[in-house]
């Protein structure tokens, strides 16, 4: 900011770049010469970089650092947050657990801290969901359905259990009181 002034012509403020924020002006002045000074304007600032994707049934957790230089209390918003997450508006942290049937891509999810006057905001990011890489065992065999009291019953079949990974395992247990 510059500041002119002359004893005759009164004073003149003229702005040499611009700056968003509250200024406060102090004059002082004594026998036509003239100084000004300024306090320094509240800046809420906001960082981070989210996760851009994850697998369906994974814990996903994002929080921003963010500031306010006159150490004023921020408080957060989001906008487009996906259904799959929960939004904490004290501390700005996105989290959740998406399930299989959320896979898809979240868009143009903006989180903003603000100190009541001034805010900032992340840009626009998105979030995908992507598919279980493993689905989960599948497990195939038929046990038997009955038991004859008193009688030793062994399993005939052992019901193995396949994954999408290519292991199978066997079943070792056996129905209680038969060996």
């Amino acid at each position: 900011m510059i500041l002119h002034c002359a004893a005759r012509r009164g004073l003149r403020v003229r702005a040499r770049y611009a700056r968003v924020g509250t200024w406060g002006l102090m004059i002082v002045a004594a026998a036509g010469l003239c100084s000004a000074a300024h306090a320094a304007s509240s800046v809420v600032t906001i960082g981070g970089t989210p996760l851009k994707s994850l697998p369906a049934a994974k814990y996903y957790s994002f929080q921003p650092s963010a500031s306010d230089s006159q150490h004023r209390a921020l408080h957060f918003s989001i906008a487009n947050k996906p259904a799959w997450a929960s939004f904490d508006t004290t501390y700005g942290r996105l989290y959740g657990s998406p399930i299989p049937a959320n896979v898809g891509t979240y868009s143009n999810i903006v989180i903003r801290a603000s100190d009541g006057q001034y805010s900032a905001a992340l840009p626009a990011f998105s979030i995908t969901v992507t598919p279980l890489a493993d689905p989960g065992p599948v497990i195939s065999g038929t046990p038997p359905t009955a038991a004859v009291v008193g009688r030793a019953t062994a399993l005939r079949r052992r019901p193995a259990i396949h994954t999408a990974c290519g292991w199978s395992f066997l079943s070792t247990t056996s129905p209680r009181g038969s060996r």
